[in-house]
């Protein structure tokens, strides 16, 4: 039986979340901010996993029963599930995402000498990079909410690399627990990439976590597997992406 977290059951819901990379830290961030923010995300305890809603998408951790499940995300409108093996009665897998953690490599990748980081930029800042992935309207509206929340919580860390205070690119640590930094968000303006920024500056935020002793991880398009890998990221679990059968 699937049923809604509350304050009650939010211990059990994160029994399914330890030990888990990525998805455990994300699901176990979300959910101490967000339990009575349903306009943001929607948390839900299955028999045997977890279960986080955001806009169209769901993240399982554990297993749930396929039947129920697909009852459920057809409830709610919901179009795609990233899981470690469950697929949903009558969808397809459509695709897999990587999860991957820090090592750190040897050399270490460089930022240009030219860049700067900030590591409190402004808001308006990130925004205006992370725009140029298609965040619009009231997704930017809930990106501002969430990652405001979050900042204030110290639950993410978010820098910004400028040439001359011009932004440039962004990558942060949006899912931060006692154990591990999740980082998410790799965003360089178009003017400026292939010149190594991203890549230095997230290298650079991976070896910052890693020092304080942090478990360092992120997903990403099996098609990123070999710009992460140059960090010294490797490739610890594979996520299926499945989606809803038209």
């Amino acid at each position: 039986m699937i049923c809604s977290v509350n304050a009650n059951n939010h211990s059990q819901f994160l029994t399914y979340t330890k030990e888990l990379p990525a998805v455990g830290a994300i699901l176990q961030t979300n959910s101490s901010l967000f339990l009575e923010k349903h306009a943001l995300m929607q948390f839900y305890l299955c028999e045997q996993g977890s279960l986080m809603i955001k806009g169209s998408n769901a993240t399982l951790a554990g297993r749930a029963d396929p039947e129920e499940l697909a009852s459920m995300l057809e409830f709610l409108g919901i179009f795609s599930l990233k899981s470690l093996d469950t697929v949903p009665d009558g969808w397809n897998v459509c695709g897999t995402s990587l999860v991957m953690q820090y090592a750190p490599p040897d050399p270490k990748i460089k930022l240009p000498s030219m860049v700067s980081i900030e590591q409190s930029p402004s808001m308006s800042d990130i925004l205006q990079i992370v725009a140029q992935v298609g965040i619009v309207a009231q997704a930017a509206e809930n990106f501002y909410s969430e990652t405001c929340t979050k900042r204030n919580h110290q639950k993410a860390e978010i820098w910004t690399a400028y040439l001359q205070r011009k932004p440039m690119a962004t990558a942060g640590a949006y899912a931060i627990t006692g154990t591990e930094a999740y980082l998410a968000g790799v965003v360089t303006l178009p003017e400026f990439r292939r010149q190594g920024i991203a890549g230095g500056l997230c290298s650079k935020l991976a070896e910052h976590f890693h020092q304080q002793g942090k478990r360092v991880t992120l997903m990403c398009d099996p098609e990123k597997e070999k710009f992460y890998k140059k960090m010294g990221f490797f490739t610890v679990q594979r996520l299926l992406i499945s989606c809803k059968q038209e």
